[in-house]
């Protein structure tokens, strides 16, 4: 319950912030919509010439595109705001005062600022989801679709984690911008069938290693029955230690950074 408590006063604040930047709120949602849009006539176009992408419809590519949107905007609405302040901190000193709460260091690190107009604008990939699974007339269950928000949540959980894991450098190296661009390549990814990856090797890599497949595909593959159920459980493993992993790290990160400092 405090960290309950914690995390609706720190969104409160976050919401009482947006009123200063009305107009950048309402610049973001209105990208949101544009890049939706974009997505759904892109790929509509290559889908004039095919008739399935490494066996994917039209309409279960938009509801995987739609899916990594999601997971996407929650991840920029939660946590990477919060990220970057960490680094930013590192850099200038004030990840002491973190250090100096009585609360988890973890929960520090990811909870904080809320993105609102990320937030809203989740709206757009949600609507995309829900329009493509009602068109492609999919015998979806009550527990297929508790499974799915699950795994939508692990998702956004892996990719916090392993965010952390690649800037927990920032603790050895200061200056680490252009991790970011892991960030973007890994949302690249996401949005694409795994089937598309030529080989076993290459499948395992961007799932254990390189975490982009299981962030959409799993989700969107156990609602279209492309894979057994069983596979529920390995999203939650990867997710389980890919945050044990972060946290390992995170605080042989912290050891360095007071030895430093001291």
């Amino acid at each position: 319950m405090k960290y309950l408590r914690l995390f609706l006063e720190q969104s409160k604040i976050s919401i009482m912030s947006v009123a200063a930047y009305r107009a950048n709120f309402v610049l973001m949602i209105i990208q949101s919509v544009v890049n939706a849009v974009l997505s759904i006539i892109s790929v509509k176009y290559i889908y004039n010439y095919v008739d399935k992408i490494a066996d994917w419809s039209y309409g279960e590519m938009m509801i995987l595109i739609g899916t990594s949107m999601l997971v996407n905007q929650l991840f920029r609405a939660f946590i990477l705001p919060n990220l970057n302040q960490f680094v930013a901190d590192i850099g200038n000193g004030n990840f002491d005062a973190i250090l100096l709460k009585p609360v988890s260091l973890l929960f520090m690190i990811f909870f904080g600022r809320i993105d609102l107009s990320s937030l809203v604008s989740i709206i757009a990939p949600t609507a995309i989801v829900v329009i493509f699974a009602r068109s492609a007339t999919i015998n979806l269950t009550i527990v297929e679709l508790l499974m799915y928000i699950v795994l939508v949540v692990c998702s956004v959980i892996i990719l916090s984690a392993f965010m952390l894991i690649i800037h927990s450098v920032a603790f050895f190296y200061i200056k680490v911008d252009g991790l970011m661009n892991v960030y973007y390549m890994i949302m690249a990814i996401s949005e694409k069938p795994k089937d598309i990856i030529p080989t076993k090797i290459l499948r395992n890599f961007f799932t254990w290693i390189f975490p982009a497949v299981p962030l959409a595909c799993l989700p969107v593959s156990i609602i279209l029955h492309k894979i057994l159920y069983r596979y529920f459980l390995v999203e939650a493993v990867i997710a389980l230690i890919m945050l044990l992993c972060a946290k390992a790290l995170t605080y042989m990160g912290v050891k360095k950074y007071s030895s430093a400092s001291s």
